[in-house]
C-alpha cells in the first residue's frame, strides 16, 4: 500500500574462510559464519521524501577464538538511507548504517563498522553540479591474537569532501574533488591526517 511502504522480510548467510591464516589455537586455517534476520522497508512521501532502510539481528560464529572468548556473537546490523529533493536545484542526503564485514588484517577476523554520512548537492543549470558532505565512521573489531597490543581495534574517521562537476558535453566531463580526513585509533601509531586532491577528465567515444 502506498500509505505503508513497502515492507519485505530478509535473510543473508556468507561463509568467510581464511585457510593460510594463523588461528587462536596455534594451528592454521581460520574463518566464520555469519546469518541475518530482519525487514527491508522503502517509503516515499510525495515527490520530496524518500525513506529506505533495512534492521536486522546478525549472528557470528568462528572457527576458533582465544581462550575466554566465545565463539558465537549477536549483533543488531541495520542501514537506512533518507533523501530529500529541496527544489529541482537541491538534493539533501543522509545515511547511517551499522555492519559486520570480515577483515583482511593480521590479527582480527571481522569488523564492526558504524557510519554516518551526509551529502548537499545542487545544480547550477544544466553543466555544473556542486557537491559537499561528510563521514563519520566508527570501526571496533575482535582480537585474535596474542598480539593484540598491537592491533588497531578501534578507530574513529573524521572526513569532508566537496566536488564541482562540469558537464561540457554528453561526452566529455570534468570534475574537481577535495577530501579531508583524520584518523584516531586505539593506537597513536596509527592515527593520521590527509588531504587528497583529484581532477578528473572523462570522456566517451
Amino acid at each position: 500500500k502506498p500509505s505503508i511502504g513497502k515492507i519485505a522480510a530478509m535473510y543473508a548467510y556468507s561463509a568467510q574462510d581464511y585457510a593460510n591464516r594463523p588461528n587462536a589455537n596455534g594451528g592454521v586455517g581460520d574463518g566464520y559464519q555469519s546469518q541475518t534476520i530482519g525487514a527491508n522497508y522503502e517509503k516515499t512521501l510525495g515527490r520530496k521524501l524518500k525513506i529506505v532502510g533495512a534492521v536486522g539481528n546478525t549472528r557470528v560464529k568462528r572457527d576458533s577464538a582465544p581462550p575466554g572468548v566465545p565463539l558465537e556473537f549477536t549483533s543488531m546490523t541495520y542501514n537506512g538511507v533518507l533523501s530529500y529533493a529541496a527544489s529541482r536545484r537541491l538534493d539533501l542526503t543522509v545515511a547511517v548504517g551499522r555492519g559486520v564485514t570480515p577483515s583482511n588484517r593480521a590479527g582480527k577476523l571481522y569488523d564492526i563498522s558504524t557510519t554516518t554520512d551526509l551529502l548537499a548537492t545542487y545544480r547550477f543549470g544544466t553543466r555544473f553540479v556542486v557537491s559537499g558532505g561528510g563521514r563519520l565512521a566508527n570501526v571496533r573489531s575482535n582480537a585474535d591474537t596474542a598480539l593484540a597490543g598491537l592491533v588497531v581495534t578501534d578507530s574513529e574517521d573524521r572526513s569532508l569532501f566537496a566536488s564541482i562537476r562540469y558537464q561540457q558535453s554528453k561526452r566529455a566531463s570534468l570534475v574537481l574533488d577535495l577530501r579531508q580526513e583524520e584518523r584516531t585509533t586505539n593506537l597513536p601509531l596509527f592515527d593520521y591526517s590527509n588531504t587528497r586532491f583529484g581532477l578528473t577528465l572523462d570522456v566517451s567515444i
